[in-house]
């Protein structure tokens, strides 16, 4: 990211996707900044759901390590780590829709 660029706010919260590797940069975006569903792959991993090494071509299993390590230290917490947070986040903007 260039020292000028603003990083995108997710929640309010400045998020920094220079940690991920470059191929899944724009996946992971859409699904934090756009609540798009990343597919079955990434909804596995965002999950927690061990059933990703299985599911994931290999080359995102080896970047496993990498990609939970910037879930950890970057990602909102309540985005990920459960099938219901994964599920709530992809559908917050359509309930706020309906809130609204």
């Amino acid at each position: 990211m260039a020292r000028t660029e603003q990083a995108p706010l997710v929640d309010g919260e400045p998020i920094d996707y220079s940690g991920l590797p470059e191929n899944y940069r724009e996946i992971v975006r859409l699904y934090f900044e756009g609540h798009c569903d990343p597919g079955t792959g990434w909804r596995a991993i965002l999950s927690n759901d061990l059933n990703a090494v299985l599911i994931c071509d290999a080359e995102t299993a080896v970047s496993l390590p990498k990609i939970l390590i910037w879930l950890h230290n970057h990602a909102p917490s309540h985005a990920y780590g459960s099938v219901e947070r994964v599920v709530d986040w992809m559908l917050a903007p359509l309930h706020a829709r309906n809130r609204g």
